[in-house]
């Protein structure tokens, strides 16, 4: 996990997110407590065997073995997606990000090489 953000201090009304290395490992409360997202980029170009699965959790952590994601989005291998949502999707408790190769809620099977997931809330 290598987790970058814009200051979260209200310098900016918005704050932009980079997990450089999204596993299935749980990235915990990437916006510091609630947000409304308005962008999500997930750049899976560096795995061209392997689908990624993204998930995102209302929550501070996830429990892997137990916890089902808000949104899950499954980018092809090789490739990108970009997901804009007009009205923001607001997390009321904070978000928090899995990535792994297989669709099972509980999965825990890492990328083999670097997922990169770009936020944009506020």
């Amino acid at each position: 996990m290598a987790v970058k953000t814009t200051p979260l201090d209200g310098t900016f009304p918005d704050i932009i997110v980079e997990e450089a290395d999204a596993v299935s490992v749980p990235s915990k409360d990437l916006f510091d407590g609630p947000v409304s997202l308005y962008n999500i980029n997930i750049n899976n170009s560096a795995n061209a065997g392997s689908v990624a699965i993204v998930r995102l959790y209302d929550a501070l952590d996830a429990a892997p073995a137990s916890d089902v994601p808000l949104l899950k989005f499954n980018v092809a291998a090789s490739s990108r997606a970009n997901i804009t949502i007009a009205d923001g999707l607001t997390f009321l408790v904070g978000v928090t990000l899995r990535c792994t190769t297989a669709t099972a809620d509980n999965d825990n099977a890492d990328p083999s090489s670097n997922v990169i997931v770009y936020m944009t809330g506020s």
